[in-house]
């Protein structure tokens, strides 16, 4: 089985902002799902359950819930430039 819930520590500042990010729905879809995976790991669901509700990768989950501690909630649901030409 799975490891149990841990739930993310989400501001309140960040989970109104993510609510109506996700309610705009004018962003990318990577965007916005990036978004539901911080929702949903604020009420504590698990990876396996997140990853499945959202069609996405288990480690998608991980990465974007290790973003969003590291970095906050622009680093969670924005990619980083690349490096090379474009």
């Amino acid at each position: 089985m799975g490891r149990p819930a841990v739930g993310l520590a989400i501001s309140d500042a960040d989970r109104t902002t993510l609510q109506q990010f996700v309610r705009t729905g004018t962003k990318s879809a990577r965007s916005l799902t990036r978004a539901r995976i911080l929702l949903l790991s604020a009420e504590r669901q698990s990876i396996a359950t997140i990853a499945s509700t959202l069609n996405v990768c288990p480690a998608t989950v991980v990465n974007v819930r290790r973003r969003y501690r590291a970095g906050g909630l622009a680093a969670a649901l924005h990619d980083q430039p690349r490096s090379g030409q474009p």
